[in-house]
């Protein structure tokens, strides 16, 4: 209600088009979505084999793959934004708005696919708690304080808004992908005296799960 407050404040114009600029940018990264799913799966089967290194690897791989496809899709909105939005709406200033939400998406549409396979692969890892820690702070923290202060305070307008959620969408892309890196992404359960998987070539599981 409060990020949504603050774009309406911007007038019925500029909610009108941020509205109509997320339902047309939800098309760009629906391949996320399926791409997500299958990290969900071989990671969570990897981890399942006591393989974390290669778990790690394909989560990696599948994020590069996934942002691969979206960049196409995300030239698409670049160039072809102000049409898309001649489909929903007449109104000249509407579909300028939504031309400009649409360039500024396109830029971060490879981090928002990061996003979504990294938050796939950490919950094939059973840690699906940190996902939700740090949507909640990119949401509250983040988007919203910027939106507030880039489109209301500085009056960027939608330019504001758009620019708060690829920030928020770039920041968290890059945590995840920090935690992945420095093998802090793995919440498994394990017996104290349970041997250490051989591919993970440690003494104990303990003590590969703790590296993780």
């Amino acid at each position: 209600m409060i990020y949504f407050g603050f774009i309406v404040a911007l007038g019925t114009n500029t909610f009108a088009a941020h509205q109509i600029a997320g339902n047309i940018e939800v098309f760009s990264y629906m391949i996320g979505y399926g791409f997500a799913a299958v990290a969900t799966i071989i990671v969570g089967k990897q981890i399942g084999a006591g393989d974390f290194e290669e778990a790690k690897s394909y989560a990696k791989l599948i994020a590069l793959l996934s942002a691969g496809f979206i960049l196409p899709m995300g030239a698409g909105l670049f160039f072809l934004g102000e049409w898309i939005g001649t489909f929903f709406t007449k109104d000249p200033v509407v579909i300028g708005q939504i031309g400009i939400a649409l360039k500024i998406v396109a830029f971060f549409q490879p981090f928002l696919a990061i996003v979504l396979i990294l938050t796939g692969a950490f919950q094939g890892a059973n840690n699906t708690k940190y996902p939700m820690y740090l949507t909640t702070t990119g949401m509250w923290v983040i988007r919203t304080i910027l939106v507030y202060v880039l489109s209301i305070q500085l009056e960027m307008g939608i330019t504001g808004v758009w620019i708060a959620i690829g920030v928020d969408i770039i920041f968290r892309a890059a945590v995840l992908w920090y935690r992945l890196e420095t093998n802090r992404w793995i919440s498994i359960e394990v017996q104290k005296d349970a041997p250490c998987h051989p591919k993970t070539k440690q003494p104990e599981l303990d003590d590969c799960v703790n590296n993780y």
